[in-house]
């Protein structure tokens, strides 16, 4: 019996342990880069301004073990510096078995953490908190790329992305 509790203990953990901001990990959206890097002090790194389409990629946390599954989140920052989206994605692109296996996975802690998802579709799952959307997604392009990863974007930025529509 303490093993099972062991096991599963070890296999929440990881997705629990990021939940003390509003937006990902101990972060709040709206930071700037140096308040993400001590909020995560000790996991989150500096890196060279990487451009993402309306966004730079600014800091990131490396080999982020999840379950079964390493993954790597990158915090992506606005022209004015303010955190507005993390993206936190698996290091297996090669190996279509094991993405889908994570994205199964991932589904199940997700729902766990969060609930019902508001949206399920086949290669695409969203939940929503107060201040966060959280979308997991898994894509694969044959003899390409294969990709499971969660997008963690600002309800408020959803709202802007869709008031046209």
């Amino acid at each position: 019996m303490k093993k099972i509790i062991l096991l599963i203990t070890m296999i929440i953990f990881p997705i629990v342990s990021f939940a003390k901001g509003t937006a990902y990990g101990n972060t709040d959206w709206e930071m700037t880069p140096a308040q993400v890097l001590e909020a995560e002090k000790g996991k989150a790194v500096e890196i060279k301004p990487e451009q993402y389409f309306k966004s730079f990629g600014k800091v990131r946390i490396n080999d982020l073990i999840i379950a079964s599954g390493t993954y790597t989140a990158n915090f992506l920052f606005d022209e004015n510096d303010r955190l507005i989206q993390t993206n936190v994605v698996s290091n297996e692109q090669n190996n279509r078995a094991i993405a889908a296996s994570q994205f199964n996975e991932l589904h199940r802690l997700l729902t766990q953490k969060y609930g019902e998802p508001v949206f399920k579709s086949l290669n695409k799952i969203t939940w929503k908190t107060k201040e966060t959307t959280i979308e997991l997604s898994h894509t694969y392009i044959p003899n390409s790329i294969v990709r499971t990863s969660i997008r963690y974007v600002p309800n408020t930025k959803i709202e802007q992305d869709t008031s046209n529509l």
